[in-house]
């Protein structure tokens, strides 16, 4: 049996009972529904009533007087209340309830992966039309395993090592990290070659590469990174201190190559011990002049122990920055930052469920309008524990379109920590989770609507 995911469009601020009085001295009626409680349908799948039966002590049989109001249809996505009633001789109405939850579903492909891979983007990365997907054996002195739509493998070793991982938006060019060496591989009539292999000081497995695979940064020590860029087939680099933070976690690059983006939400180093460790986080951006990077703008997390910069990601021209906070008040957050004219502005947004750690992943297609948010402590209906889910949304200059949020769900799987990582195509169509529990799921939206227009 194939595993499925479940997207349903988001809606809030509805909540349905139904009607079923306590009478005094009196016998309610009893209405029983046939099937489940809750049914869950394929956009486009007809609603057969699984069917439903009343009893009464004093009238019996009342199945033939149940009324059933509420409308099923299949077209787009909707939670859907039906409610079933029925009044005794006595006059006492008594209700229950079916949920109709109408969305999409899909069979995704599943890649082998270690279970200690904790931060995605390090060790596995996607073109922008999903095309090729390249990620590590394991977490440390690993081969990098490329894949294609069409089922093709490649291994790419040169006696291991491997410590992270970037592929070029077109394809292209696939970068891989050693503790002094990076190995430039290319794509040559349907084979990868290494072309190029550079000399640099890296150790802390950081690096992202731009689109067209003319440069790339790796951080290369906690004060420090390095771009390289290529022309006229020579590879230059240059080194930028970055004094603002104090230990990166996480860096990404524009897809243009004009934007860097770093953050750490750990304590400063050298810093006294604390009964309580803050881990406010702290994100700086970079933009490149002719080949000179300063910084153009500086923030820092909401609060201590939010871990603000837990994850970030870039839109293509740097315009569009997304951050993950998945501690922010146990619920987690993510914000947004959108840069117009020079000048910088924010929004953010909770997933109101308790220690769902909203935010632990974060990714943007390359146009920054549809931001892709990994909770995977998320328990579904209180029942499946720490099943997780993916938060597919539409974004803007004013923020999110909350009409247009989207939840991916694991099938009610327990543990399975759906959205511990996600990867977003630079189309917008392939979306990559990376599951604890399970390896790598990728789902392919390219035929589908995600309603998110």
């Amino acid at each position: 049996m194939k595993n499925k995911l479940f997207l349903l469009l988001y809606t809030i601020g509805f909540f349905w009972s139904c009607y079923s009085p306590e009478v005094p001295g009196e016998t309610s009626p009893e209405i029983t529904l046939l099937g489940e409680d809750k049914v869950i349908l394929n956009v486009g799948d007809s609603y057969i009533e699984p069917g439903y039966s009343a009893i009464d002590k004093e009238d019996g049989d009342l199945t033939s007087f149940v009324t059933v109001s509420g409308v099923v249809e299949t077209d787009h996505p909707d939670t859907i209340i039906l409610t079933y009633s029925v009044i005794d001789s006595d006059g006492i109405l008594v209700q229950v309830c079916r949920t109709i939850e109408v969305g999409f579903i899909w069979e995704y492909t599943e890649l082998p992966m270690g279970k200690d891979f904790i931060y995605l983007t390090k060790y596995m990365d996607i073109s922008n039309n999903g095309h090729y997907i390249v990620y590590l054996s394991e977490s440390g002195g690993a081969d990098i395993l490329v894949v294609s739509c069409i089922g093709e493998e490649w291994v790419l070793s040169r006696e291991g090592g491997y410590s992270a991982v970037s592929i070029s938006g077109d394809g292209k060019t696939i970068v891989g990290l050693k503790i002094d060496l990076v190995d430039i591989w290319e794509l040559v009539d349907n084979s990868w070659v290494l072309s190029y292999s550079l000399t640099c000081t890296g150790y802390r497995y950081y690096l992202d590469i731009s689109d067209d695979g003319s440069c790339f940064v790796i951080l290369n020590s906690h004060d420090t990174f390095q771009v390289f860029s290529l022309m006229n087939d020579v590879w230059s680099s240059e080194i930028t201190a970055h004094t603002n933070i104090d230990a990166v976690q996480c860096i990404s690059m524009s897809g243009d190559g004009d934007t860097i983006v770093l953050s750490d939400y750990l304590p400063p180093r050298g810093a006294p011990p604390l009964e309580v460790p803050t881990y406010q986080g702290e994100i700086t951006v970079y933009s490149n002049d002719e080949g000179l990077w300063s910084m153009v703008y500086n923030r820092f997390g909401p609060s201590t122990s939010s871990f603000f910069g837990y994850s970030v990601d870039v839109s293509y021209n740097g315009d569009v920055v997304a951050v993950g906070t998945p501690f922010l008040e146990r619920n987690g957050a993510v914000f947004l930052f959108f840069q117009t004219g020079g000048q910088w502005s924010s929004t953010s947004r909770q997933l109101m469920s308790i220690d769902a750690q909203y935010g632990t992943s974060v990714s943007l297609n390359d146009e920054g309008t549809l931001l892709a948010v990994g909770a995977p402590y998320y328990d579904i209906d209180n029942i499946a524990i720490d099943s997780g889910l993916t938060d597919l949304s539409k974004i803007s200059l004013t923020g999110f379109n909350e009409s247009s949020s989207n939840y991916l769900l694991s099938e009610d799987a327990a543990g399975f920590l759906f959205g511990y990582g996600v990867l977003l195509s630079g189309d917008g169509n392939t979306l990559v989770n990376y599951v604890k529990e399970a390896g790598i799921l990728i789902v392919d939206f390219s035929n589908h609507h995600l309603c998110i227009e």
